[in-house]
């Protein structure tokens, strides 16, 4: 609750989002045809003051229509926002 100053809490999360599964997909620290695990943790800093870090580790899954490329990325992105609630 970012009424609470020094409340936190955290998961872990399995993501798969195919790549033509989403037009517009809302997850921060993935991409759309990647597959891997999330990392987050939310802190209240101060009374409606909260940051958010998400980090996430994958691998790019295979294009269904482009079985001949088998260049396999992984992904290591980072994700941070601070939010100021009213």
């Amino acid at each position: 609750m970012p009424a609470n100053k020094g409340s936190w809490g955290g998961f872990i999360a399995y993501r798969q989002l195919g790549h033509y599964a989403a037009i517009a997909p809302t997850y921060d620290a993935m991409r759309v045809g990647f597959k891997g695990v999330e990392l987050g943790i939310d802190y209240v800093f101060m009374k409606n003051v909260m940051g958010t870090v998400k980090y996430f580790v994958g691998k790019e899954m295979q294009d269904e229509y482009d079985i001949d490329d088998p260049m396999q990325s992984s992904a290591y992105p980072l994700f941070a926002e601070l939010k100021c609630f009213f």
